[in-house]
């Protein structure tokens, strides 16, 4: 079959396509438009850890699973028997020629003292026992893609040798909570042992362990299973790049709608915060052909004047006084978006407003209908880490100025975002915009580089970045006086796909 057949195979389906293969996700990406792609999250077999028992003897080396030419078993033992002290257990079924290899090795005089081969299926009830007898989990492969025995060792507090290969380079901190080799490589590996024999050393090792994260990888898995088999909303025309309309999500006191976000409020947030959620009347009648185009989404401030505008115009809608001018600026485009994108005629949308009291938005979303969750951040902690929500059960996430983001913690924020939203979701942020003595503020490369990795985390941007706001950061730099001071505020809307 040719690419481009596959091509037109794969725009006729939907999936999710999950592996770890870098090379096999970019060509995915690039011939499969429709295809989701994400991480297999971890399922560790095994139950949870048991209590170890003090050892003061050498390391303990652990072998673990179906024993195969590609797991290179017996490329460990060969480089065991050259040093003296650690110990070996191979666990797990013996196959072909390799199990033989094993069996073999296992006979030598340097090594029939220090290793254990247990042939057979090791049952799912006997791993955390193993694991907690032993210190080093081996993984000494020739080759991998993807694997989860890093973890599972981890799980179990092991430190792990591992060959750098596949996953396991990203996995194990080398010289921190385990080593890394080069793989198929006998002088490393002897070195990497000779370390280990050395008095003391793996048990630093294992004391650097921790347990690894084993529900954010599912929460991002299951967010891209129900964000593809959530409906996508149909363009309509006359909205800017890469705006979409709502579809609907339930009315006030639906499940989905904001109601169930107070049904998801911990005891950090308090009564206070729940009454923010009550159903209201709108105050003001806004709808989307009350908003001129000349309210962007995404757009640059860079003259007092344009913010100056931009609340005169909030008052003449009628919306609430409060805010300085630029915080109302900034609150404009947002609430443009969430009414042009988010709307679906009932004000439904589960709106999470993390801007301070300080910034409008919350005031008019209530006005014109809507019943945002309004939050005061403490430092730089997310609303996700305070209201206890589902996965991809939030319509909206704002932080504008004065509460906005910087350089420091936009990528969190994007982080947190991309598995909070729903499909077609908004984040809407506003960040300084500076030359590189700025503190917190982001250059125009810096924007790039930020949208590259909204891209990589399932967004879009809601309007043209190589158009209008690459000619006002520009525009904004050129009549910068000082180079220690941000220059402009950059308000990004971001879909979620």
């Amino acid at each position: 079959m040719t690419a481009s057949s596959c091509s037109g195979l794969f725009q006729r389906v939907d999936a999710v396509l999950v592996h770890s293969d870098s090379q096999a996700k970019l060509a995915y990406e690039l011939h499969a438009p429709r295809v989701s792609v994400t991480d297999l999250p971890p399922h560790l077999p095994g139950g949870a850890p048991v209590e170890r028992a003090d050892h003061d003897g050498p390391p303990r080396l652990l072998a673990l699973g179906m024993v195969r030419d590609y797991k290179g078993v017996d490329l460990l033992m060969e480089a065991l028997a050259q040093v003296p002290g650690p110990t070996l257990t191979v666990a797990g079924e013996m196959w072909g020629a390799s199990g033989e290899r094993v069996k073999e090795l296992a006979q030598d005089p340097r090594l029939r003292d220090r290793v254990q081969v247990h042939g057979g299926y090791v049952p799912a009830d006997r791993l955390a026992p193993l694991l907690a007898a032993h210190d080093v989990l081996a993984l000494t492969y020739r080759t991998a893609t993807a694997s989860q025995n890093v973890l599972l060792g981890q799980q179990h507090g092991l430190a792990v040798l591992a060959s750098d290969v596949g996953t396991f380079g990203s996995q194990v901190r080398d010289g921190v909570d385990g080593l890394l080799v080069p793989a198929a490589d006998p002088e490393a590996l002897v070195a990497a042992l000779e370390r280990l024999a050395e008095p003391g050393y793996a048990a630093r090792l294992r004391s650097a362990v921790r347990p690894p994260d084993l529900s954010g990888p599912w929460a991002r898995y299951v967010g891209t299973i129900e964000a593809l088999a959530a409906v996508e909303p149909a363009a309509e025309s006359g909205l800017e790049p890469g705006l979409e309309p709502a579809h609907a999500h339930g009315s006030q006191g639906d499940a989905s709608g904001p109601r169930a976000v107070a049904g998801h409020l911990t005891h950090r947030v308090g009564a206070a915060v729940r009454g923010l959620v009550a159903a209201s009347r709108p105050e003001v009648e806004v709808d989307r052909a009350d908003l001129p185009e000349w309210i962007r989404a995404s757009d640059i401030l860079a003259d007092g004047d344009d913010a100056d505008e931009a609340k005169a115009f909030a008052r003449s809608l009628g919306l609430p006084r409060g805010g300085d001018a630029i915080a109302a600026w900034a609150a404009l485009g947002a609430l443009a978006a969430i009414v042009r994108v988010r709307d679906d005629g009932r004000r439904s949308a589960v709106i999470v407003d993390e801007s301070g009291i300080r910034s409008p938005l919350s005031r008019w979303a209530r006005a014109i209908g809507f019943a945002p969750v309004e939050l005061e951040l403490t430092g730089h902690r997310s609303s996700v880490e305070v209201l206890d929500v589902d996965t991809a059960s939030l319509d909206v996430i704002v932080r504008l100025h004065p509460g906005g983001c910087d350089a420091d913690d936009i990528d969190e924020a994007m982080s947190q975002a991309s598995w909070a939203l729903r499909s077609g979701g908004l984040l809407c942020v506003t960040l300084p915009i500076g030359g590189s003595e700025a503190e917190g503020a982001l250059s125009p490369a810096d924007v790039r580089a930020v949208l590259a990795r909204a891209h990589d985390l399932g967004f879009v941007l809601v309007g043209d970045v190589d158009g209008d706001i690459t000619g006002r950061m520009r525009h904004a730099s050129d009549g910068a006086t000082r180079a220690d001071a941000a220059y402009g505020l950059l308000r990004l809307t971001l879909r979620r796909r």
